[in-house]
């Protein structure tokens, strides 16, 4: 297995941006928060989320698991009743076509973890948008099952091992390093909470043995020493906010819960890659991502499927955000930008089918901008870190690429090479990598990571990890499902 410092960025994870058309029209919805806590405190998430949609004439309510349950579900007329919806005796119809349900960590920890569970998938299964469905938020929940899955996706972690049993003590610790100190958590835990950091084998051994009394489960992680952390909140692929939390001060965490101090940050391009690639292996529609730059190396320290949205946020995305606050002081106003942003992108139908896969052939019309049409192959094999684009000559110089198509010439920044292994096990000569915004099925995908090959067989090749951004699965009897194919002269009849 790679180690975690020198894992490289699977750059084809990074951008997911698939946000509807200007076009298109917004539903009424409903909106449903699941959450484990009664609390009447209008600064809450929960509050917070039901006041803005009601703002925006929404229906809007607040289900509390151990107290609700579910009293009719029927799949064939779209529609759910939950008693005792907010304590208080009363009944909810719901039409699950149009409702969302937001799911807060406290509907599916502690106490609540079973019933909790069980509700989340009771209205995943009826048919409700679910912000985040039940796998995503058991990953994200789970520390060590999201640092199995970002991992196998190249993620740049601290090293990370689990520690099972007081036996596996000293194997974990050699696994990470053997160095101290070194920073014990909870698989589970928010706000700072299950995270201790020790200096010596033996107060290793009596925190965890104190935390194995109460049934913890525990990992164990490389200390990073740093000063701040970085949470970035990223909706339907796209980066919404982003806020920069200072280390509380005689503290090693730097929870806004805590005490830590907030402040508007700005993420550098390669921020910006780890975090949507981040988020993207998260599988959560709305995440926070946690990460740290520490010696000019970034580290996702973890992701947070129920973040809390009360820091000193950086509006960040123009086309998302609404910015008339944007130089403002007053961080409340970009707190409701961030919760509207959220709930007017849940009003577009075609926002909330982005967790259902589309069946599209094994050959579909692809729109490369600035470069036309293409009849692209949609690989299933194709592994590599980036899809391929057939060009007729390409020359590099330094990290620059200059490569000629259909008698243009163009020059891009390299930010990558692919080099993939064909069926007999060679390996074939480096590609240089681009960015390059790719339309299909009606959505922009900004960004994607691109080969250039001079001597190929396909026009262009759609890898795996792009089909995954599209949300479509390869039928391979069939083609041009998605979309239609019409040759052209700047086409050539590819």
């Amino acid at each position: 297995m790679k180690t975690f410092r020198e894992a490289v960025i699977d750059k084809n994870l990074s951008n997911n941006d698939g946000y509807s058309s200007k076009n298109e029209t917004q539903d009424k919805i409903h909106v449903i928060v699941l959450t484990g806590s009664k609390s009447t405190d209008d600064e809450s998430v929960v509050n917070r989320f039901i006041d803005t949609a009601i703002g925006m004439e929404q229906k809007a309510h607040k289900v509390v698991v151990g107290h609700a349950w579910v009293a009719e579900f029927d799949l064939e007329a779209n529609t759910m009743v939950i008693m005792n919806y907010e304590d208080t005796g009363k009944k909810l119809k719901i039409n699950t076509e149009n409702t969302i349900v937001i799911v807060r960590a406290a509907a599916f920890m502690g106490e609540n973890s079973d019933i909790g569970k069980s509700m989340i998938q009771a209205f995943q299964e009826s048919g409700c948008f679910m912000l985040n469905d039940l796998k995503a938020s058991v990953l994200c929940d789970n520390k060590f099952l999201s640092y199995i899955a970002f991992s196998r996706k190249n993620i740049p972690i601290p090293k990370t091992a689990l520690i099972p049993t007081e036996q596996a003590i000293e194997n974990a610790h050699e696994r990470i390093g053997g160095k101290f100190p070194v920073v014990i958590k909870t698989l589970s835990g928010t706000q700072g909470i299950g995270v201790s950091i020790v200096d010596s084998m033996q107060s290793l051994v009596s925190v965890v043995q104190s935390l194995k009394k109460y049934n913890a489960d525990l990992l164990i992680q490389e200390y990073i020493k740093l000063e701040y952390d970085v949470r970035t909140l990223v909706l339907g692929g796209r980066i919404i906010a982003c806020t920069r939390r200072n280390k509380v001060p005689d503290d090693f965490r730097s929870n806004a819960h805590l005490g830590a101090t907030t402040e508007p940050y700005v993420l550098s391009k390669k921020e910006e890659l780890i975090v949507k690639a981040t988020a993207r292996v998260s599988g959560a529609s709305l995440v926070g991502v946690d990460h740290c730059l520490v010696d000019n190396e970034i580290y996702v320290l973890e992701c947070n499927a129920s973040p809390g949205i009360g820091a000193n946020y950086h509006n960040y995305d123009i086309r998302t955000v609404p910015q008339k606050n944007k130089d403002s002081d007053d961080s409340k106003a970009n707190i409701e930008d961030i919760f509207t942003t959220i709930v007017n992108y849940l009003r577009y139908r075609s926002n909330r089918n982005l967790t259902s896969f589309t069946e599209c052939g094994y050959k579909e019309q692809v729109t490369i901008k600035g470069l036309g049409k293409f009849v692209s192959k949609f690989d299933t094999g194709n592994g590599s870190v980036a899809s391929m684009k057939k060009v007729d000559k390409i020359s590099v110089e330094g990290k620059t690429a200059k490569w000629e198509l259909d008698g243009k010439k163009y020059v891009d920044e390299i930010i990558d090479w692919s080099q993939p292994n064909v069926a007999d096990g060679r390996t074939i000569e480096k590609r240089p990598v681009i960015l390059v915004d790719v339309i299909f099925n009606n959505r922009t995908y900004v960004n994607v990571p691109i080969a250039l090959e001079e001597d190929a067989n396909s026009d262009f090749l759609v890898n795996r990890n792009l089909m995954e951004q599209f949300r479509v699965s390869v039928n391979p009897c069939r083609k041009f499902v998605l979309s239609e194919w019409k040759s052209s002269k700047t086409q050539k009849g590819k």
